[in-house]
């Protein structure tokens, strides 16, 4: 049985995973179907890992699969993997949920952005409109959101992007916010 088969499996009838072997799982780089199930784990899957992994590393992976699968744009029913456009709507998602429990969480979010604005630099047009349509646009609608990539206001590149993605999440984001 493949070693993502039997994840899933374990997953589903609840078992245990040790956090060693998670972390062995979370080096496979060479592997997405194998960090498919990884994410898995990590998302619904938490509380099943022993000792718990801390938010950062958790964090820290997930947004590198992601942006992976935003970057790869492939599709695979059979093993959970995501097109970039439904991995950018997760990275959104993410952003979302972690801006939720600031100030704890601005370690991570520092991160992510830099990694989002990295990934935005050397991407090309399509990954690029993933990123900006996927991801920016409907994290934006966060307005905690917002001062992790302020920078890219004042960034050549950068600044017509971010006034689309702002625009966006403006018009749509918490009426609280506005």
């Amino acid at each position: 049985m493949h070693i993502t088969s039997d994840i899933r499996n374990r997953l589903t009838a609840r078992d245990r995973f040790s956090l060693a072997e998670v972390r062995r799982w979370m080096t496979e780089e060479s592997d997405l179907e194998l960090w498919s199930a990884v994410y898995e784990v990590l998302g619904p899957g938490w509380k099943l890992i022993k000792p718990e992994p801390d938010m950062d590393e958790t964090c820290r992976f997930m947004t590198r699969y992601l942006l992976r699968c935003i970057h790869e744009n492939t599709r695979n029913v059979d093993f959970g993997l995501p097109t970039g456009y439904e991995a950018a709507h997760e990275l959104a998602a993410c952003l979302k949920h972690w801006a939720a429990r600031l100030p704890e969480t601005a370690p991570v979010l520092n991160e992510v952005s830099a990694l989002i604005t990295d990934a935005y630099r050397t991407a090309d047009m399509a990954e690029r409109d993933r990123l900006l349509n996927g991801t920016l646009e409907h994290a934006l609608e966060a307005p905690a959101v917002r001062p992790y990539f302020a920078a890219w206001k004042d960034d050549p590149l950068l600044c017509e992007p971010w006034l689309s993605a702002m625009k966006w999440g403006e018009a749509h984001g918490d009426a609280a916010g506005r």
